[in-house]
This record gives structure tokens, sequence and C-alpha cells, in this order.
């Protein structure tokens, strides 16, 4: 049973009124963002022939980028007009798409605020992955968002399950712009990762990575973010099947011998290690023994080689003496 609430304005809170026409809720509501009904609204209120764009976006809270998006998102529905040259809508052009192999990339479809309204109308999937995306990100989403996501199930083939997997961890990453998801989204595809299994897979693979990358960076007293090839030899350390233990052990060793952090130098030595099977300090430990055994062994032997038989040495000078008389 639908709840039904009583909601009445407070008249006497406004002192000046002006018209807005009932197509903004009942076309537009659900596909326009914020900052684009704060437009929509602040035009409608305001007489002036032209408009400041700074001063607008004080007087609404919004950004520049903002501004620009809402402009865009009223010209392609008739709305508003632009005589101004700074701001051009996207063109639209029918693209062909042809059956892509796992290495290519997908076309990106556009499609106007009013096309994807119409599709919420019909399409009941399409307005819960909408709705769970939302929910997902907190907030409402934008155009070029609702664009992507009909590209990402349409296009890329990602079912509803698996396109909010990604958001979860775009969030989590505190990356939930378009493009961000969009390259998330096209180098799973890329590399043939597409089902919900094993997008959850390597979304825990680079959770763990990313977890494992920040421990290291203490330990080797790294005070900004590693450089791409640092990240290299962490991940290729962590696939060798090193701790950050010995990760710290091997960064010690090297300072200690160069005076300075050298991560080719570092590989250098946990590469000798791993040649070994040395994985653990115990380990370490037990063949630094072995080495230092085997050292003291080689001595002793070369130390009885090259030394004197007292009893033979005067043997030796006695029948030499004899032989001599």
């Amino acid at each position: 049973m639908a709840e039904k609430v009583s909601l009445k304005l407070n008249n006497s809170r406004w002192k000046r009124f002006f018209s807005v026409p009932c197509a903004v809720v009942d076309d537009y509501i659900r596909v326009a963002n914020e900052p684009a009904l704060k437009l929509i609204l602040y035009l409608m209120c305001d007489e002036s022939d032209e408009i400041d764009k700074s001063q607008i976006c004080k007087k609404l809270g919004i950004k520049d980028a903002a501004f620009d998006d809402a402009v865009i998102f009223w010209k392609e529905l008739g709305v508003i007009e632009d005589e101004s040259t700074s701001i051009e809508p996207v063109e639209k052009k029918t693209m062909e798409v042809k059956p892509a192999a796992v290495s290519d990339v997908k076309v990106r479809l556009s499609y106007t605020p009013k096309s994807i309204s119409d599709m919420i109308d019909t399409d009941e999937s399409l307005r819960e992955l909408f709705s769970e995306a939302e929910r997902t990100v907190g907030r409402l989403l934008k155009h070029a968002e609702q664009e992507l996501l009909i590209n990402l199930r349409d296009y890329y083939g990602f079912d509803t399950q698996s396109i909010i997997l990604m958001l979860e961890y775009c969030r989590d990453c505190g990356k939930t712009s378009a493009k961000a998801i969009e390259n998330f989204a096209t180098e799973l595809f890329q590399n043939g990762i597409s089902g919900f299994f094993e997008i959850d897979a390597e979304i825990k693979r680079r959770t763990e990575y990313h977890s494992f990358e920040n421990e290291v960076r203490r330990a080797m007293y790294l005070e900004t973010k590693p450089t791409a090839k640092q990240s290299q030899y962490i991940s290729s350390w962590q696939e060798m099947g090193f701790s950050v233990e010995m990760i710290a052990e091997a960064r010690e060793r090297c300072v200690n011998q160069t005076n300075k952090l050298s991560f080719p130098y570092i590989n250098k030595i946990l590469q000798s290690w791993a040649e070994k099977r040395i994985f653990t300090r115990e380990m370490l430990e037990a063949d630094e023994v072995n080495r230092t055994k085997s050292t003291n062994t080689q001595s002793e032997r070369k130390s009885k080689d090259s030394s004197f038989d007292l009893n033979e040495f005067d043997s030796f000078t006695l029948s030499q003496s004899h032989s001599n008389k």
C-alpha cells in the first residue's frame, strides 16, 4: 500500500513568485541533476538578457564544469538557447557497433536526456540499475554517467551486478567520475574480465595489492606514493612470495651497503633469496649460519694445508745432519 503524505507550502514565507512549467517535474526532474535544476530555476526567475557565469556559479554553489554540463543538458532538450560560443553541445553521431574481440575498445554511444527518460519509462531493469548506482555513489547520476551505465550494460555486456560491483570499487577508491569508472571497466574488458565472479576476484586481488603496497611503503619509509616503476618492483616482490618483513630486511641491507635506498639493489637481494628458496627470516638466518660454517671449514682446510708438522720437520733436519757427517 502506497504511503500518502500531505505537504503544503507556507506562502507567508515568500514575497516574490515566478512560474515553473509542469514539464520540469513531469518530464525532466528524474534525469536532471542538481546543478541543472538550480540553473533552470535561476533562469526562470532572472529576467536579464545577459548573465554572468561566475556570479551564477557562486550564487548557485556550483562549479564551472557543472554549469557547462547543465547548459548542455538544457540546450540538447531545446529548453534554452545560448548564442555564445563558449559552450557547445556534444555532437551526436550515429555509430556502427561492430562485434569486438576481447582486446578491442568498445564504442561509446551518446543519448539525449529525452531518450534516456524514455528508456527509463520502458525499461524496468535500467531503472533498477540507475537507482542502485545512485545509492552506491551516494548522489544523483549526471547525464554522462547515465550514458556510461547504458553503454556498460548494452555494449560492453556487463550485467547489473557486475556494474554495481565496479561502482563500489571505484567509490572505495574515491574515484566515481564517469571517466574513472569507464577506465576501470575498459581495463577489465580488455583483459577478458567480464563475469561477476571474475570481476570480484580481480577487485580482491587489487585490494590486497594496494594494502601490501601501503605496508611496503611504510616499511621503506617512503613519504610519497611509489612511482610506476617502484610499484612494478613491489608487485614482483609480492608475486615472488616475499613478506613485508623480508622486504624491509632487504632494504636495511641495501642502505647499510650503499648508504642509499635503491629499488634495483633491493630487487637483486630478493632475487638471490628467491633462487635459494629463502622467504622467511628463520630461513635466512639458517642459510647464513650454514655459510659461516662452510667458510670456517674452508679456512681450517687451508690452514692445515699450509701448516708444518714439527715432528716431520725434526726428523727431516736430523736425517740431513747425519748425511752431512
